[in-house]
């Protein structure tokens, strides 16, 4: 009986668990791309919307270019027990007076450090570019970091 109990207790705190990281990673993020710089504190301003359901993922990107463009992506990945997370973009979202294509795709790798206030919830990661050589000295990569924008309450 007390083995049935255990087992129980265990499934419903790792369920629970899942709900708020689920909670915690949804919703919108702000902050900045570098291009190029694994070492850089600034870049161009970066959003990512994310829609968690379990372990998987999925979501928007939108890079906010110096001359005003916004390129956006939409983007889908996968969850970990260790609070890190992997997405892919997965195609260009064309937006009206916007005509370039992106020169290339992403991957991603955060590591989520949560705080028991919501406001200090921090995406940390690295994007490179999806190439057939992913270990090659020409692949475009960079760093990530986004802060999650709590909705102000009314």
């Amino acid at each position: 009986m007390r083995l049935i109990l255990l087992f129980s207790l265990l499934i419903t705190t790792t369920s629970l668990s899942a709900q708020k990281m689920n909670k915690y990673l949804s919703g919108q993020w702000k902050g900045y791309i570098t291009l190029g710089s694994l070492e850089a504190t600034s870049g161009q301003p970066f959003e990512l919307f994310l829609e968690v359901k379990g372990t998987k993922i999925k979501g928007r990107t939108l890079i906010h270019l110096e001359d005003g463009d916004v390129l956006e992506m939409n983007v889908k990945g996968q969850l970990y027990s260790d609070h890190s997370l992997r997405l892919q973009e997965l195609e260009f979202v064309q937006t009206e007076g916007f005509d370039a294509i992106p020169t290339h795709y992403k991957k991603y790798q955060f590591i989520h450090h949560r705080s028991i206030f919501e406001s200090d919830n921090k995406l940390d990661g690295y994007w490179q570019e999806i190439m057939d050589t992913p270990f090659g000295k020409k692949r475009r990569r960079g760093r990530i970091v986004l802060q999650k924008v709590v909705p102000k309450k009314a």
